[in-house]
């Protein structure tokens, strides 16, 4: 009660005050505390007005002499209390309006047209060459006898996210994958007589060429973006982008710790 009847005081008697055009002055708050105004209305009144107050020595010297309440007095040093101004986008910090690339993301480019790749988790075959007299070789299998993603452009380009830590080359691959009669394609992974090596075959590895993209404000924390290509143009066949994850310490989807395998074909 005693709260509303403050804030009825202040319409009743700062009403003058608050419409005339002039901000308020010294004479104004000795006029409303004279006038009976309580000090937290004045104080409201402050906060919430333009005002041209004169802070000198002297000036405070009389206010305090005219038993001025000290919160008022502040008050009037501190002037209007503004509302913080909002945010406007343009003054947010570049970075945050930039999206980052999503680092499951393989961007491929053909005929003009860009987009998303989807990988394939490999299977694992073992088989022993030559009734075992050739040793044994593995392979890594992908479900199915041709890619979904079919292209006419023998030239495409991928642009994917890389560990900052990670040799390009030692991440991924362009591989071609042998097409088997059983419904299936697969590539060989590894293999061995008295030893044993991994890694795909040479004879299967595409070569590339690995750009370090220029503009990184789209890359992902602890990752670069490169723009791959092949040296030459592909011939007719079944290839995939081959990210090598059991060698590289990797987390997020990569942890499965396998290959991944974003699978295309070419058209003849």
């Amino acid at each position: 009660m005693k709260k509303l009847l403050s804030i009825l005081s202040l319409l009743v008697i700062a009403a003058p005050v608050a419409l005339q055009s002039n901000p308020l002055t010294n004479e104004d708050i000795l006029r409303l505390l004279s006038s009976g105004l309580g000090e937290e209305t004045v104080v409201m009144l402050i906060q919430n007005s333009e005002s041209e107050f004169d802070t000198s020595a002297g000036a405070l010297s009389e206010l305090m002499q005219a038993d001025v309440p000290e919160s008022v007095i502040q008050a009037m040093i501190r002037g209007r209390k503004d509302p913080p101004a909002a945010e406007s986008p343009a003054a947010r910090p570049a970075e945050s309006a930039v999206e980052k690339y999503n680092p499951e993301v393989i961007l491929i480019h053909h005929d003009g047209e860009t987009s998303e790749m989807n990988y394939l988790i490999p299977q694992s075959r073992t088989a022993a060459r030559a009734l075992g007299f050739g040793g044994v070789a593995s392979y890594s299998v992908l479900n199915g006898a041709a890619a979904r993603l079919r292209l006419s452009d023998r030239s495409p380009e991928f642009t994917l996210a890389i560990p900052r830590r990670a040799q390009p080359e030692s991440y991924m691959n362009l591989a071609s994958f042998a097409v088997r009669r059983n419904n299936s394609r697969e590539v060989l992974i590894g293999g061995g007589y008295m030893s044993y090596s991994t890694g795909i075959h040479p004879d299967r590895i595409v070569e590339i060429d690995i750009n370090r993209i220029e503009d990184q404000s789209m890359a992902p924390d602890e990752f670069v973006l490169y723009r791959i290509s092949p040296k030459a143009p592909l011939e007719p066949g079944e290839y995939a982008l081959v990210l090598n994850n059991q060698e590289i310490r990797v987390s997020g989807y990569f942890a499965h710790g396998g290959l991944s395998c974003f699978d295309f074909g070419i058209d003849p």
